[in-house]
């Protein structure tokens, strides 16, 4: 029987709606586990790829994908050299995903092929989209592309020929927009000083940090006088306008080297061929080549920031992708101490392979950190223990063991999300097991089979309300918003709600197959927790990192209802629970009786007493570039010697947003952007600078940039001249891109009501 691919639920439901025969004369095949759930429910006869991987082949490959990734490029025969390092060994994070899902996929359809010998297969296939930054979401249909490249390429080998159907409906939507934090969770930070630079700086990369993480650590550096904090995301390094030629030698050398590959894919002849020499994967190895010149495009600008800064340390949320190893490498290479902060906590052992970047320190939470990645190579002389930043406010809520009010708390809880609030709330906290064939964590035909067994449960038990709270980012959201879909009174999925609301409106909580750290945020919230592990891979390193997690963990469904019953009604099993949570919550956040903020600032003390090579550069030059102050001829030689030192390596563009940026990030006022403008043109000479009328837009961007990321301080006049500037000239604000009107509008909410109101303009003007 000819088989019949599906890659997404919306595949589907097209053929149960309009074209129903292909089912009657086709066999369906999925690895999809929104797909394979809807197929079991309809009792539809199909193949499921996964029953095709067992767990050998499972640790082997994750295993050769990591190795794979660090041995893909040989730099002896093409050179991405750039500053002194090779940009192929930036990416081989970025390859782990996609490799491991090539490697799984060759095991699957090579079986496939060899079980069911057809000479055509019809299917429905995504669009390639390629695994970046373990993303986009949802990730699984971006490894499902990977996959079915592996696919495509078998067939050919099979010589069996792909019939590729076509499909009237969307892909389903995935995942959400995440709602917006409540704004109290965010701090304004106040500046220590205005207009002014301090003896150190510290450049934070707060892409890959939660938002209290990037304040506490902006406030414990701040705090201290001899320190200042410059906050940049990736994407303000990015050109928006005049491009730096700096960068075309690199340019053509990646060109070069992504010419050379492609053309050795046909003649390849040596391992992995379902990697190298897959004509139908070249969508991935494309944008691992874009990410290349994307990091040095990055660069251009990082670096300049580097040299008119020179600071004496750089902090990164997350520093294992390509970015953010070319950010460390570059730093290294000017000896400015990098340091990754790690996000712990629960999980898998496996995981910590993922996040080891480069970086000379790194701080992690507590031991099972520390064990885990030194178990992956790292020097256990670079970690540090300080904590967890981001729980210590709810560590001290959970310290105060406020219970007497807690029954109040949660029936609130219940009317504000709108069920029944008389009766207990089981609160379902899910996470995915996997990213397609990557990173696969558990069995994903078990882990179905346990949420059809708590649907029994759910309909028998009309007593207790189940809700279901679905991972933000990755996870399965077809499967949950079809339970709901059932429309059953005790069932509620909670799409848009917080994790800390659908928590506070529970009374047990219960995690599927994945130990996530939403069992630490239902621990501190004083929650029973139970974990139901029906399906875990039982593979070294696949076990969670909370393995003395005893007295609440089960193995099915069946033993789900009797543990739920006794945490609701046997106060002794519910008090024991406690104790254990507490142990438990002592260990993660590693409570040693010093804050973690306290611990950082220790970290940041010790920094300061080293001697560090990187001193920022005088205040006179500094204010001098961007201020109206020393307007007379003092310091012009210093002024003019400083400038012509840093473009003597950078171009004068680059040189030009950087200090715009700067002057943003100390609110240096709109017309500083006049000034520097003009500074720049006298010393450095204006022959090859673009005009004043061409620039002030894109510099306008870059100012505002600095500003939002660092700045909480008030500016009426800035922002009464900004206004002035705007109001001139309607219709380039009219015409200028939606992002930078977004950005403008945020900047004079702030400027003009100051920071009681900065968090709404951070939150509404975007």
């Amino acid at each position: 029987m000819e088989l019949l691919y599906f890659t997404d639920i919306s595949q589907l439901q097209y053929v149960l709606n309009c074209e129903p025969q292909l089912l009657e004369n086709m066999r369906p095949i999925t690895g999809d586990i929104v797909v394979a759930s809807e197929l079991e429910r309809l009792h539809i006869s199909f193949i499921d790829e996964w029953e095709f991987l067992e767990p050998a082949d499972i640790e082997q490959n994750a295993k050769l994908a990591n190795i794979i990734a660090n041995k893909w490029w040989d730099e002896d025969k093409v050179s991405t050299v750039y500053e002194g390092f090779a940009l192929s060994n930036c990416v081989s994070q970025e390859l782990v995903y996609p490799f491991e899902a090539a490697l799984n996929a060759k095991v699957v359809y090579d079986r496939i092929f060899k079980k069911y010998p057809d000479k055509i297969i019809s299917g429905y296939f995504l669009p390639p989209v390629a695994v970046i930054r373990t993303g986009p979401a949802p990730t699984h249909r971006a490894v499902r592309s990977v996959s079915q490249a592996v696919l495509f390429w078998l067939a050919d080998k099979y010589e069996v020929k792909i019939n590729k159907l076509e499909s009237t409906y969307p892909l389903s939507a995935g995942t959400l927009p995440r709602k917006r934090s409540p704004f109290s969770t965010v701090k304004a930070t106040q500046l220590n000083r205005e207009n002014s630079i301090a003896d150190k700086v510290a450049v934070v990369i707060y892409d890959t940090m939660a938002g209290s993480e990037h304040e506490d650590i902006k406030d414990s550096f701040e705090k201290m006088d001899d320190w200042q904090v410059i906050s940049i995301a990736k994407l303000d390094l990015k050109h928006h306008g005049f491009k730096n030629e700096g960068s075309l030698n690199i340019s053509k050398q990646l060109q070069y080297a992504w010419k050379i590959f492609n053309d050795n894919i046909a003649k390849y002849d040596g391992s992995y061929p379902e990697i190298f020499a897959n004509k139908y994967l070249n969508f991935q190895f494309r944008r691992i080549w874009d990410e290349m010149e994307l990091s040095v495009e990055y660069a251009s600008i990082f670096l300049t920031v580097l040299d008119i800064l020179k600071p004496s340390v750089i902090i990164l949320g997350h520093e294992a992708f390509t970015v953010e190893r070319v950010f460390v490498a570059l730093s290294k290479k000017k000896d400015i101490p990098t340091v990754g902060l790690l996000h712990g906590g629960f999980g898998h052992r496996l995981g910590y392979k993922g996040i080891i970047g480069d970086s000379d320190s790194i701080l992690v939470w507590n031991d099972v950190d520390v064990t885990c990645l030194k178990l992956y190579g790292e020097d256990e002389s670079k970690l540090l223990k300080i904590g967890c930043i981001r729980y210590e406010a709810k560590y001290k809520k959970y310290t105060q063991k406020l219970s007497s009010g807690q029954k109040e708390i949660n029936e609130e809880a219940k009317r504000r999300i709108r069920i029944r609030h008389n009766c207990p709330a089981v609160l379902i906290v899910t996470a995915a097991i996997n990213s397609g064939f990557s990173a696969p964590i558990a069995n994903p035909k078990e882990h179905r089979e346990a949420f059809d067994e708590l649907l029994k449960l759910v309909i028998t038990r009309k007593d207790l309300t189940f809700i279901i709270k679905a991972h933000p980012s990755y996870d399965y959201y077809e499967i949950y918003r079809r339970l709901h879909s059932l429309n059953l009174p005790n069932l509620v999925f909670l799409e848009n709600a917080t994790l800390d609301e659908a928590i506070e409106a529970s009374d047990v909580c219960l995690l599927i197959n994945n130990f996530t750290t939403a069992a630490l945020e239902a621990m501190l919230y004083q929650i029973p927790v139970i974990y139901l592990n029906n399906a875990v891979y039982d593979l070294p390193g696949w076990e969670e990192n909370i393995p003395d997690f005893n007295i609440n963990r089960i193995h099915s469904v069946f033993e789900l209802e009797s543990k739920i019953d006794a945490l609701l009604n046997n106060t002794g099993l519910k008090e024991n629970t406690f104790v254990e949570s507490d142990k438990i919550i002592r260990k993660i956040l590693d409570i040693n009786g010093r804050s973690p903020y306290d611990r950082l600032t220790d970290f940041i003390i010790s920094i300061s007493k080293k001697e560090l090579t990187c001193t920022s550069i005088p205040e006179n030059i500094y204010r001098k570039i961007y201020t109206r102050q020393h307007r007379d001829n003092t310091g012009e030689k210093e002024v003019a010697a400083f400038l012509n030192q840093i473009v003597s390596n950078h171009s004068i563009e680059d040189v030009l947003y950087s200090v715009v940026f700067i002057a943003g990030s100390n609110n240096a006022g709109v017309e500083s952007i006049f000034i520097i403008f003009n500074t720049i043109r006298r010393y450095l000479g204006g022959e090859n600078l673009a005009q004043w009328n061409e620039l002030r837009w894109i510099l306008l961007h870059y100012y505002i940039l600095g500003y939002s990321n660092n700045s909480n301080k008030y500016n009426l006049f800035s922002a009464i001249q900004l206004i002035g500037w705007l109001l001139r000239y309607p219709k380039k604000t009219i015409n200028m891109p939606v992002n930078n009107r977004n950005q403008i509008f945020k900047y004079l909410v702030k400027a003009i009501a100051g920071k009681k109101v900065s968090t709404l303009a951070k939150y509404y003007g975007q």
